[in-house]
């Protein structure tokens, strides 16, 4: 993984994986090579008459005029190439929160604006490396959590954990919503003095503001390492929504959040 002041917004428009990008990158390397008198190299699946390019002469006229036509393709190619000046500037900034289900949790957060990403995983626990099964049978003391990627100039830390509180029970300890067990418990992770003195503030203010009888149980630790899960739980809301909806409503997440909060 990059260096957070390096990432980029993995759905952002500076996408690698735009068809237009590819169609250019292989049009300028093609015009590149033929202009350097550099034999094309052909690739398999490509016919060879698709691929027949004349080299240009050195120093020749027709090379000069061949070049000044593809310059705004090469250019357009360099600005897609290039990562953009606000990732390049911004330094992103990580929260790590325990909410129930990862896959809940991920999904809430990368609705948040200012949120670059939001990571699956496990922490907190005794083995390295542990897998989803060894975290789900509570053997591993691990506790499923997500780690929140942000902008701090779009969005607070103390922001990210106002939005935390709405979106889980902070009056259970012993799971959230159809999962139990202490894998499933709510924890603020605070990474640093003033992460934790924010935590402690925001746990304050909710103890004064809650809207409910119930007690906070959430618990306040310093961040321990995160251990991203599976590639198949990343993003799983996307990759199986019928499934996600299902299991969401069925452990009545939102119910219990709108009970608890009122509505969003």
């Amino acid at each position: 993984m990059l260096p957070f002041s390096e990432q980029i917004p993995s759905r952002g428009v500076y996408s690698y994986k735009n068809p237009l990008f590819f169609d250019l990158l292989d049009h300028c390397y093609q015009i590149v090579m033929v202009s350097l008198n550099i034999p094309t190299i052909l690739r398999s699946n490509v016919e060879e008459s698709q691929s027949n390019l004349t080299p240009i002469p050195p120093h020749s006229a027709q090379r000069q005029e061949t070049m000044n036509k593809h310059i705004p393709s090469i250019a357009m190619l360099t600005v897609l190439l290039s990562p953009p000046l606000q990732a390049q500037s911004t330094q992103y900034e990580t929260a790590i929160l325990a909410g129930g289900c990862f896959w809940c949790v991920e999904s809430d957060y990368e609705k948040l604006d200012g949120v670059v990403d939001a990571i699956s995983g496990y922490t907190d626990g005794h083995l390295d490396m542990p897998s989803y099964e060894e975290v789900s049978m509570g053997d591993s003391g691990h506790i499923e959590a997500v780690e929140v990627i942000y902008d701090p100039k779009r969005v607070s830390y103390e922001e990210i954990l106002d939005y935390y509180w709405r979106h889980i029970d902070p009056t259970r300890d012993d799971g959230q919503f159809c999962d139990r067990g202490e894998q499933y418990r709510p924890v603020i992770f605070y990474r640093g003095s003033k992460q934790k003195a924010a935590a402690y503030q925001s746990l304050s203010r909710i103890r004064q503001n809650k809207p409910f009888a119930e007690q906070i149980k959430v618990e306040l630790k310093p961040v321990a390492t995160f251990y991203p899960a599976e590639e198949y739980h990343q993003d799983y809301y996307l990759k199986n929504p019928v499934r996600y909806q299902y299991y969401r409503y069925a452990c009545r997440r939102d119910q219990r959040v709108e009970s608890l909060w009122g509505s969003h």
